[in-house]
């Protein structure tokens, strides 16, 4: 019984460290991801802001 739960409770803790290997990888991507998204949105920003300026110039 001792030695089920040992083998078992060793199979569990190298796939939690795996799992929190791969938690930490997604992590990271996500990160990555809201960063080249708030990056995109600024510059999106960016260019409208200049559009409105430019439609503005020419109106007036």
């Amino acid at each position: 019984m001792c030695c089920i739960t040992w083998k078992t409770a060793r199979i569990f803790l190298i796939l939690h460290h795996h799992c929190l290997g791969l938690n930490i990888l997604l992590l990271k991507l996500l990160i990555i991801l809201l960063k080249l998204l708030i990056i995109l949105v600024i510059v999106v920003l960016l260019e409208f802001k200049r559009e409105i300026y430019i439609t503005f110039i020419i109106v007036v």
